[in-house]
């Protein structure tokens, strides 16, 4: 199964099972609903069913949408969110194809701002 990360930059999706839960995704709409989804303006059902999340994909939403509410400045930490995955999807450099990298990348950036991790 891919993870989130890898449907958000495309990476080894080739690989996958022909399942929606494995289809790239595009950037900026997921990152559209997952503003929507901080706003409250979707719930996650919605968020789920748009983009054919599993339990996992799930997870990992919810934790970058508390990461990104956790961001005193969410506009700087949606923008490191954003050039983190594009990066990744054109393989910039292979330091943007680790998801535990983008992960602590995020961490980092909420706690830079004075933010604490949820």
């Amino acid at each position: 199964m891919a993870t989130l990360f890898e449907r958000l930059i495309g990476l080894d999706l080739e690989n996958e099972i022909d399942l929606p839960e494995n289809e790239k995704l595009a950037i900026h709409a997921y990152t559209g609903a997952l503003n929507e989804f901080r706003r409250g303006r979707l719930n996650g059902p919605q968020l789920v069913a748009f983009f054919d999340l599993n339990t996992n994909q799930q997870t990992d939403t919810i934790y970058w949408k508390d990461l990104w509410q956790a961001a005193p400045n969410n506009a700087e930490f949606m923008r490191v969110f954003k050039d983190w995955l594009y990066l990744g999807e054109t393989e910039t450099d292979s330091i943007y194809l680790v998801e535990a990298n983008f992960v602590q990348r995020l961490e980092v950036e909420v706690t830079s701002q004075g933010g604490t991790l949820p």
